[in-house]
Protein backbone atom coordinates (compact mmCIF):
# COMPACT_ATOMS: atom_id res chain seq x y z
CA UNK A 1 0.00 0.00 0.00
CA UNK A 2 1.00 3.56 -1.46
CA UNK A 3 0.25 6.43 1.65
CA UNK A 4 0.37 10.01 0.15
CA UNK A 5 -1.06 13.12 0.51
CA UNK A 6 -3.67 11.20 2.62
CA UNK A 7 -4.43 8.75 -0.08
CA UNK A 8 -4.01 5.00 0.20
CA UNK A 9 -3.82 2.41 -2.55
CA UNK A 10 -4.11 -1.15 -2.92
CA UNK A 11 -2.14 -3.00 -5.19
CA UNK A 12 -2.49 -7.00 -5.60
CA UNK A 13 -0.18 -9.59 -7.38
CA UNK A 14 -1.88 -11.85 -9.55
CA UNK A 15 0.75 -14.86 -8.94
CA UNK A 16 -0.82 -16.92 -12.08
CA UNK A 17 -0.95 -13.79 -14.43
CA UNK A 18 0.90 -14.64 -18.63
CA UNK A 19 1.31 -10.80 -18.20
CA UNK A 20 4.10 -8.92 -16.62
CA UNK A 21 2.11 -5.61 -17.08
CA UNK A 22 -0.16 -3.79 -14.43
CA UNK A 23 -4.05 -3.11 -14.74
CA UNK A 24 -2.41 0.40 -15.51
CA UNK A 25 -0.21 -0.62 -18.26
CA UNK A 26 -2.95 -2.82 -20.04
CA UNK A 27 -5.46 -0.31 -19.78
CA UNK A 28 -7.50 -2.57 -17.55
CA UNK A 29 -10.71 -0.47 -16.77
CA UNK A 30 -12.89 -2.91 -14.30
CA UNK A 31 -11.52 -2.33 -10.72
CA UNK A 32 -11.91 1.88 -11.35
CA UNK A 33 -15.73 1.20 -12.42
CA UNK A 34 -16.09 -1.38 -9.86
CA UNK A 35 -14.49 1.07 -7.03
CA UNK A 36 -16.41 4.73 -8.58
CA UNK A 37 -20.02 3.81 -5.53
CA UNK A 38 -16.20 4.82 -3.29
CA UNK A 39 -14.45 6.73 -5.09
CA UNK A 40 -16.67 9.00 -6.37
CA UNK A 41 -20.27 9.07 -4.16
CA UNK A 42 -18.19 8.10 -0.76
CA UNK A 43 -20.14 5.04 -0.24
CA UNK A 44 -19.78 1.24 0.59
CA UNK A 45 -19.26 -0.97 -2.45
CA UNK A 46 -19.55 -3.81 -0.34
CA UNK A 47 -17.61 -7.10 -1.55
CA UNK A 48 -14.89 -7.11 -4.45
CA UNK A 49 -14.58 -10.59 -6.03
CA UNK A 50 -12.59 -10.32 -9.82
CA UNK A 51 -13.05 -13.27 -11.98
CA UNK A 52 -10.34 -14.05 -14.78
CA UNK A 53 -10.28 -17.04 -16.69
CA UNK A 54 -7.56 -18.85 -18.31
CA UNK A 55 -8.31 -19.70 -22.42
CA UNK A 56 -5.26 -21.72 -24.34
CA UNK A 57 -2.59 -21.53 -20.74
CA UNK A 58 -3.37 -17.38 -21.13
CA UNK A 59 -5.42 -15.83 -18.59
CA UNK A 60 -7.64 -12.98 -19.67
CA UNK A 61 -10.06 -10.59 -17.07
CA UNK A 62 -13.28 -11.40 -17.37
CA UNK A 63 -14.67 -9.10 -14.82
CA UNK A 64 -15.92 -8.17 -11.29
CA UNK A 65 -18.32 -8.77 -8.67
CA UNK A 66 -19.01 -6.17 -6.49
CA UNK A 67 -21.19 -8.09 -3.71
CA UNK A 68 -23.11 -5.25 -2.03
CA UNK A 69 -24.13 -5.18 1.37
CA UNK A 70 -27.78 -4.28 1.31
CA UNK A 71 -27.81 -7.56 -0.80
CA UNK A 72 -27.74 -6.52 -4.38
CA UNK A 73 -24.94 -7.81 -6.69
CA UNK A 74 -22.94 -5.64 -9.53
CA UNK A 75 -21.35 -6.86 -11.93
CA UNK A 76 -18.82 -5.11 -13.98
CA UNK A 77 -17.64 -7.02 -17.07
CA UNK A 78 -14.12 -6.16 -18.89
CA UNK A 79 -16.00 -5.99 -22.84
CA UNK A 80 -14.35 -4.80 -25.76
CA UNK A 81 -15.49 -2.21 -28.18
CA UNK A 82 -18.12 0.24 -27.31
CA UNK A 83 -20.48 -1.32 -25.53
CA UNK A 84 -23.45 0.21 -24.03
CA UNK A 85 -24.00 -0.70 -20.41
CA UNK A 86 -20.79 -0.44 -17.80
CA UNK A 87 -22.41 -3.25 -15.58
CA UNK A 88 -25.01 -5.71 -14.46
CA UNK A 89 -27.36 -5.35 -11.48
CA UNK A 90 -28.82 -8.18 -9.50
CA UNK A 91 -31.93 -7.26 -7.02
CA UNK A 92 -31.34 -9.36 -3.71
CA UNK A 93 -34.65 -11.22 -4.32
CA UNK A 94 -35.38 -13.60 -6.96
CA UNK A 95 -38.82 -12.60 -6.76
CA UNK A 96 -39.11 -9.15 -8.03
CA UNK A 97 -37.10 -10.42 -11.58
CA UNK A 98 -35.13 -7.02 -11.40
CA UNK A 99 -32.05 -7.45 -12.76
CA UNK A 100 -30.95 -5.25 -15.26
CA UNK A 101 -28.43 -3.43 -17.69
CA UNK A 102 -26.91 -0.35 -16.09
CA UNK A 103 -25.07 2.54 -17.78
CA UNK A 104 -23.34 5.53 -16.40
CA UNK A 105 -24.56 8.49 -18.20
CA UNK A 106 -23.20 12.10 -16.89
CA UNK A 107 -21.95 10.55 -13.38
CA UNK A 108 -25.53 9.01 -13.02
CA UNK A 109 -26.72 5.53 -13.02
CA UNK A 110 -29.24 4.67 -15.72
CA UNK A 111 -30.91 1.85 -16.49
CA UNK A 112 -30.43 0.58 -19.93
CA UNK A 113 -32.49 -2.57 -20.32
CA UNK A 114 -34.41 -5.09 -17.72
CA UNK A 115 -33.09 -8.78 -18.08
CA UNK A 116 -35.84 -11.07 -17.93
CA UNK A 117 -34.22 -14.10 -15.69
CA UNK A 118 -35.45 -17.66 -17.39
CA UNK A 119 -36.33 -20.60 -14.98
CA UNK A 120 -35.18 -23.94 -16.37
CA UNK A 121 -36.47 -27.32 -15.18
CA UNK A 122 -33.14 -28.32 -13.69
CA UNK A 123 -34.03 -24.97 -10.63
CA UNK A 124 -31.48 -22.67 -12.11
CA UNK A 125 -32.05 -19.38 -13.78
CA UNK A 126 -29.89 -18.37 -16.64
CA UNK A 127 -29.05 -14.82 -15.96
CA UNK A 128 -26.46 -13.44 -19.09
CA UNK A 129 -24.11 -15.44 -21.66
CA UNK A 130 -21.08 -14.05 -22.96
CA UNK A 131 -19.51 -15.85 -26.07
CA UNK A 132 -15.80 -15.01 -27.57
CA UNK A 133 -14.18 -16.20 -30.39
CA UNK A 134 -11.30 -13.64 -31.27
CA UNK A 135 -9.71 -13.85 -27.52
CA UNK A 136 -7.79 -10.61 -28.88
CA UNK A 137 -10.15 -8.52 -27.84
CA UNK A 138 -9.67 -9.57 -24.35
CA UNK A 139 -7.38 -8.05 -22.13
CA UNK A 140 -4.92 -9.93 -19.96
CA UNK A 141 -4.57 -10.55 -16.82
CA UNK A 142 -2.36 -7.85 -15.34
CA UNK A 143 0.50 -8.87 -13.13
CA UNK A 144 -0.44 -6.49 -10.72
CA UNK A 145 -3.49 -4.77 -10.33
CA UNK A 146 -3.80 -1.45 -9.55
CA UNK A 147 -6.65 -0.73 -7.48
CA UNK A 148 -8.17 3.06 -7.52
CA UNK A 149 -6.65 5.73 -4.71
CA UNK A 150 -9.05 6.53 -2.42
CA UNK A 151 -8.93 8.73 0.99
CA UNK A 152 -7.62 7.40 4.37
CA UNK A 153 -10.45 7.83 5.93
CA UNK A 154 -12.06 5.08 3.74
CA UNK A 155 -9.73 3.04 5.14
CA UNK A 156 -12.72 0.57 6.57
CA UNK A 157 -14.22 0.43 3.22
CA UNK A 158 -11.58 -0.71 1.94
CA UNK A 159 -10.76 -3.40 3.75
CA UNK A 160 -14.77 -4.45 4.02
CA UNK A 161 -14.37 -4.85 0.16
CA UNK A 162 -11.28 -6.47 0.15
CA UNK A 163 -11.30 -8.75 3.20
CA UNK A 164 -13.28 -11.51 5.28
CA UNK A 165 -12.82 -13.02 8.17
CA UNK A 166 -9.28 -11.63 8.08
CA UNK A 167 -8.71 -13.32 5.07
CA UNK A 168 -7.97 -11.82 1.55
CA UNK A 169 -10.90 -12.09 -0.66
CA UNK A 170 -8.72 -13.73 -3.52
CA UNK A 171 -10.49 -14.04 -7.00
CA UNK A 172 -11.99 -16.18 -9.28
CA UNK A 173 -10.15 -18.49 -11.77
CA UNK A 174 -12.22 -19.85 -14.88
CA UNK A 175 -10.86 -22.59 -17.17
CA UNK A 176 -12.20 -23.01 -20.62
CA UNK A 177 -11.41 -26.95 -21.10
CA UNK A 178 -10.30 -27.39 -24.82
CA UNK A 179 -7.71 -26.62 -27.74
CA UNK A 180 -10.15 -24.84 -30.16
CA UNK A 181 -13.64 -22.86 -31.10
CA UNK A 182 -15.41 -20.59 -29.06
CA UNK A 183 -15.68 -19.80 -25.42
CA UNK A 184 -19.29 -19.74 -23.86
CA UNK A 185 -19.85 -18.54 -20.26
CA UNK A 186 -23.23 -18.32 -18.83
CA UNK A 187 -24.03 -16.98 -15.73
CA UNK A 188 -27.07 -18.45 -13.77
CA UNK A 189 -28.50 -17.44 -10.48
CA UNK A 190 -29.37 -20.38 -8.32
CA UNK A 191 -31.74 -20.27 -5.59
CA UNK A 192 -31.42 -21.77 -2.04
CA UNK A 193 -31.12 -25.52 -2.40
CA UNK A 194 -30.38 -25.77 -5.54
CA UNK A 195 -27.21 -27.81 -6.07
CA UNK A 196 -24.51 -25.54 -8.68
CA UNK A 197 -23.96 -29.04 -10.37
CA UNK A 198 -27.13 -29.00 -11.66
CA UNK A 199 -26.24 -26.40 -14.46
CA UNK A 200 -26.24 -27.10 -17.89
CA UNK A 201 -25.91 -25.39 -20.92
CA UNK A 202 -28.67 -23.50 -22.04
CA UNK A 203 -29.08 -22.12 -25.84
CA UNK A 204 -32.15 -20.73 -25.66
CA UNK A 205 -30.94 -17.11 -24.79
CA UNK A 206 -28.92 -17.28 -28.30
CA UNK A 207 -31.06 -16.14 -30.81
CA UNK A 208 -30.47 -15.53 -33.57
CA UNK A 209 -26.99 -17.16 -33.60
CA UNK A 210 -28.99 -20.69 -31.94
CA UNK A 211 -28.41 -21.96 -35.15
CA UNK A 212 -24.78 -22.70 -35.32
CA UNK A 213 -25.32 -24.51 -32.24
CA UNK A 214 -25.84 -27.82 -33.93
CA UNK A 215 -26.47 -31.02 -31.61
CA UNK A 216 -23.37 -33.26 -32.88
CA UNK A 217 -21.06 -30.12 -32.09
CA UNK A 218 -21.98 -29.50 -28.58
CA UNK A 219 -23.09 -32.93 -27.53
CA UNK A 220 -20.62 -34.23 -24.80
CA UNK A 221 -18.49 -31.56 -24.74
CA UNK A 222 -16.93 -30.85 -20.96
CA UNK A 223 -18.32 -28.13 -19.28
CA UNK A 224 -16.28 -26.63 -16.09
CA UNK A 225 -18.40 -25.14 -13.53
CA UNK A 226 -18.00 -23.05 -10.66
CA UNK A 227 -20.14 -20.86 -8.20
CA UNK A 228 -19.47 -17.95 -5.83
CA UNK A 229 -21.84 -17.43 -2.88
CA UNK A 230 -23.06 -13.96 -1.92
CA UNK A 231 -21.91 -12.55 1.45
CA UNK A 232 -24.91 -10.58 2.57
CA UNK A 233 -27.95 -12.86 1.42
CA UNK A 234 -28.74 -16.33 1.28
CA UNK A 235 -32.07 -16.70 -1.20
CA UNK A 236 -29.14 -17.37 -4.21
CA UNK A 237 -25.62 -17.64 -5.19
CA UNK A 238 -23.90 -17.68 -8.37
CA UNK A 239 -23.42 -20.17 -10.96
CA UNK A 240 -20.93 -19.72 -13.69
CA UNK A 241 -20.99 -22.31 -16.68
CA UNK A 242 -17.40 -22.54 -18.94
CA UNK A 243 -17.56 -24.73 -22.00
CA UNK A 244 -15.56 -24.40 -25.49
CA UNK A 245 -17.27 -25.66 -28.79
CA UNK A 246 -16.32 -26.51 -32.03
CA UNK A 247 -18.24 -23.58 -33.53
CA UNK A 248 -17.87 -20.30 -35.82
CA UNK A 249 -20.46 -17.85 -34.81
CA UNK A 250 -19.20 -15.42 -37.60
CA UNK A 251 -18.56 -12.61 -35.15
CA UNK A 252 -15.79 -11.64 -32.37
CA UNK A 253 -17.98 -12.07 -29.44
CA UNK A 254 -21.66 -12.44 -28.30
CA UNK A 255 -23.91 -11.14 -25.50
CA UNK A 256 -27.65 -13.05 -24.75
CA UNK A 257 -30.14 -12.30 -22.41
CA UNK A 258 -33.76 -12.46 -22.18
CA UNK A 259 -35.72 -9.45 -21.70
CA UNK A 260 -39.05 -8.60 -20.25
CA UNK A 261 -40.95 -6.34 -22.78
CA UNK A 262 -43.43 -4.49 -19.57
CA UNK A 263 -39.87 -3.49 -18.13
CA UNK A 264 -37.87 0.31 -18.65
CA UNK A 265 -35.93 1.34 -21.56
CA UNK A 266 -33.35 3.68 -22.59
CA UNK A 267 -32.01 4.88 -25.68
CA UNK A 268 -32.37 1.18 -27.62
CA UNK A 269 -34.18 -0.56 -29.31
CA UNK A 270 -35.61 -3.52 -28.69
CA UNK A 271 -34.07 -6.06 -31.00
CA UNK A 272 -30.87 -4.55 -29.37
CA UNK A 273 -31.67 -5.33 -26.08
CA UNK A 274 -32.59 -9.05 -26.34
CA UNK A 275 -29.01 -9.89 -28.19
CA UNK A 276 -25.78 -7.93 -29.28
CA UNK A 277 -23.32 -8.86 -31.25
CA UNK A 278 -20.15 -7.18 -30.81
CA UNK A 279 -19.11 -6.47 -34.32
CA UNK A 280 -16.60 -3.65 -34.34
CA UNK A 281 -14.46 -4.83 -31.18
CA UNK A 282 -10.66 -3.65 -31.74
CA UNK A 283 -8.22 -6.49 -30.15
CA UNK A 284 -5.36 -6.10 -27.75
CA UNK A 285 -2.62 -6.10 -31.07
Amino acid sequence: MNNEFKKIQVIVENDFATSDKNSEELKVTVFDRAFRKLTHEQGSIGKIFPIYISIDDISYVLGVFALNNNGSTSFFPELPGDIFFDHITIGKSLSENNAHLTQIIEGERKKVSPIKTDLFSNGTYHLITFIFQDFNILKLTPKEVRYPLVDTEQIKLLQDALITKGGFNGSGRLNAIGTSGIVVIQFFLLPKGVDYRNMQFVKSPLDPIAKYFEDEKIKGVRQNISYLKHEFQDEYQFGILTVRFPIDIHAPAYLGYGVDKSGFYFNSSDEELKTSVIKNAKGRR
